[in-house]
């Protein structure tokens, strides 16, 4: 087994180990059911790509700032935001297949309806996704480093 390094250190999982850390409920000795580890591996890198894509595909020239799909097909009114909903359940669906605790999906499920009650709200709530990020926020929870726009997921 690799040694543990912070999840800053972490070029994107070592997610068994970090959700055993990070998460009192998770026991050293319990591993969620039908998950292997190239099957947690194939998850997370799907995971680290959906993020990035959804919150921060393409940095914006001449800033530290950087911007996803989210915000744009939220735009399209009714549609888009439905769509960024369902992509980020889908998100936490796979952290909880992935061992994350009910606390932990409940955290998750706090960031993504906060994330679309604002998104309700015609331009300020696209503004709110560039700023808010709730899927890379979703990530975190997890134990898994978001992938940086340009970096391979």
């Amino acid at each position: 087994m690799k040694p543990y390094l912070p999840n800053h250190e972490q070029p994107g999982m070592s997610i068994a180990r970090t959700l055993q850390l990070n998460d009192p409920a998770h026991s050293a000795h319990s591993t969620p059911r039908g998950v292997g580890h190239e099957e947690r591996a194939r998850i997370v890198r799907r995971l680290r790509w959906l993020a990035r894509l959804l919150d921060d595909a393409v940095q914006i020239p001449g800033t530290k700032y950087s911007v996803g799909i989210d915000p744009i097909i939220g735009l399209v009114p009714g549609v888009g935001d439905a769509v960024s909903l369902a992509i980020s359940a889908y998100i936490i669906y796979e952290g909880k297949r992935l061992g994350a605790s009910q606390t932990t999906v409940a955290a998750m499920v706090g960031n993504v309806a906060l994330d679309a009650l604002v998104g309700l709200v015609p331009v300020l709530g696209d503004i709110a996704d560039v700023a808010f990020k709730a899927n890379q926020r979703n990530l975190r929870l997890l134990g898994i480093t978001p992938a940086r726009p340009g970096e391979q997921a």
